[in-house]
């Protein structure tokens, strides 16, 4: 499927993030151009327990399909893979962190992933992940993600080239 190679790519800046207004639903995911649009929502005390609880009703319920909660789980699982994504979620807004710091958010979302089973049949993120996998393999855009990192990673690189 390739959806842990997702967390790489977003943590140096290859794609970006975007706090999206339009969509009805929570679970409602798009991927355009390069952005990734997410709906805001809050991280708090209660967010750990309510999406297990959710998680182990569907995962017992196999007859409900499709599992968008699972797979919103495990979308959000591989995206939130550091500290450092869990700062940009949080600095676009799409993330309200009421946890205290961006590491308990990005370990409280890879425990969530714990002992959790997305086929890729019925996987419902599955087209957003492929985009992304296809935006970030495009050479021109390795080539600038890099080049932003490694070269331009502070104003005073910025300022040196002139």
């Amino acid at each position: 499927m390739g959806i842990h190679k997702m967390y790489e790519r977003t943590a140096r800046g290859w794609i970006k993030f975007e706090k999206a207004t339009e969509y009805s639903s929570l679970l409602d995911i798009k991927f355009k151009n390069g952005i990734l649009k997410i709906l805001p929502w809050v991280i708090s005390d209660e967010t750990e327990s309510l999406l297990r609880n959710l998680i182990a009703y569907k995962q017992y319920n196999r007859g409900i399909e499709p599992f968008y909660l699972t797979g919103y789980a495990t979308f959000i699982d591989c995206l939130i893979n550091s500290p450092t994504v869990a700062e940009k979620l949080r600095h676009y807004g799409i993330i309200d962190n009421w946890l205290g710091d961006d590491k308990a958010v990005s370990t409280m979302f890879n425990k969530q992933g714990n002992y959790v089973t997305v086929d890729s049949t019925t996987f419902c993120y599955l087209k957003v992940f492929k985009k992304i996998n296809v935006h970030c393999k495009r050479h021109r855009h390795i080539w600038m993600a890099n080049l932003r990192h490694n070269y331009f990673n502070s104003p005073w690189s910025i300022i040196s080239l002139s």
